[in-house]
């Protein structure tokens, strides 16, 4: 882990933000809705992992193709893609979950490294 990053995981948030990036005050405004967008950014980590599974292990090692195509009469989505979503995915649920900090910046890493592996490729 880089030094930045672990500075980041480990330093108190700034002035008025919360750890997560919700300004001190929205709880109190309105704690309904900003426990809303936090369940639901887990939940849509959870399928963004789930569905990075399904096209690898579905779609790639079972050869499934229309797992794999995700739309009928599409293209197929590539393994590398299919890693980098789940990736992404478990990432998110890392940091909502509380998860060890290392996970998500191994999460991060692996997204930033396909991407870079893909843009150069």
């Amino acid at each position: 882990m880089t030094v930045t990053a672990q500075r980041v995981l480990e330093e108190p948030p700034p002035e008025g933000m919360q750890r997560d990036g919700v300004p001190e005050g929205w709880e109190i405004v309105a704690p309904v809705l900003v426990r809303q967008f936090r369940v639901a950014a887990e939940l849509l980590g959870w399928i963004a992992f789930g569905a990075g599974v399904a096209v690898l292990v579905v779609g790639w090692w079972l050869g499934v193709d229309i797992v794999a195509r995700v739309v009928p009469g599409s293209v197929t989505m590539k393994a590398n893609t299919a890693v980098g979503i789940g990736a992404a995915g478990l990432g998110v649920v890392a940091y909502r979950r509380g998860w060890r900090p290392g996970v998500v910046v191994l999460m991060a890493t692996l997204v930033t490294i396909i991407g870079w592996v893909t843009t150069v490729e």
